[in-house]
This record gives structure tokens, sequence and C-alpha cells, in this order.
């Protein structure tokens, strides 16, 4: 009989922005564990990966525990967004599977 599981996470969302420098333009992105993501051509992405309270980096296996917090960092460089009363507003979604393809989570509006 074979043994199948399950884990569940809970990700916390952060995103890092900074004006786009022309070094970072032409830098391939830094990636890890399975991360899918659309950005819009105003947007490049640097790094993005997944870590535990404390900082730890989660494995590429993606394996945590049942009750550990698990956080998504997502760095970005921003291209011609425009200010208005000195806020730049970005939106995200989230959506997260498991391995089979099941839908744990589906929110198209973090913020």
């Amino acid at each position: 009989m074979k043994k199948k599981s399950l884990i569940l996470m809970t990700a916390l969302f952060y995103c890092v922005t900074t004006i786009a420098q022309d070094a970072i333009v032409n830098l391939a992105p830094v990636i890890r564990n399975g991360i899918k993501l659309k950005l819009s051509k105003e947007l490049k992405l640097v790094k993005a990966y997944l870590f535990y309270d404390g900082g730890a980096r989660v494995s590429d296996s993606n394996m945590a525990d049942l009750n550990q917090h698990v956080n998504m960092m997502i760095e970005i460089k921003r291209f011609g967004w425009v200010e208005k009363n000195g806020i730049v507003s970005i939106g995200a979604s989230e959506k997260i599977t498991t391995n089979l393809g099941a839908v744990i989570l589906n929110d198209p509006d973090l913020f």
C-alpha cells in the first residue's frame, strides 16, 4: 500500500521593490521552490523563494512540518510605475495547488 501525505503550509507574501538599475535588467532571475509568477512588463523579477520564520530557506523539496510557517519572498524591480498622491499600488493574486493539481488556495486579489 502506498503512503500519501499532504503538506499544508501558511504562506505569507513579502514583496520588495526598488527602482531598477541597468545592471539588474539583464540578470536572470533566481527562482527557487518551483514558484511560478506572471509579471506585467513594468516588473522585472530578481528573486523568488520560500523561507521559514527565522530566515532559513525551504529546501527545493518544499517539505515542511504541518504547524511550520512558510513565507514567500519576491523581489522585483519596477519600471515606469505611475505615482498618485505619493503612492504606487501593486496588485497580486495567489494560487496554491498540490502536486496532483488540487487547488488549496485561489485568491485573485490579495491586496
